[in-house]
């Protein structure tokens, strides 16, 4: 959902998952890849989140370096949209 670019500092305020369907609960996990130690490190797994509604995914400020990486994956392909609140320092 979002990589930081070369020769910036990025600070992540929000990662909110929305559930598109009006039936059926869906389950989101959020992972950040750390490109200097190249590690993958989840930040919420497996939540749930009901029919029509939202989870913010990311409890505080999260740091990332040039290279990072968010990503979002959800039980069912194309079931929600992601909103990510970030701040680019360069």
């Amino acid at each position: 959902i979002y990589t930081c670019p070369s020769s910036t500092t990025a600070i992540v305020f929000l990662s909110q998952v929305s559930n598109k369907s009006s039936s059926d609960t869906y389950y989101a996990t959020l992972s950040v890849s750390d490109s200097s130690a190249s590690t993958v490190r989840f930040l919420a797994k497996d939540i749930q989140i009901p029919a029509a509604a939202a989870a913010n995914l990311i409890g505080g400020k999260l740091v990332l370096e040039a290279g990072d990486y968010l990503q979002v994956n959800t039980s069912v392909a194309s079931s929600g949209d992601v909103i990510v609140s970030v701040l680019e320092i360069t």
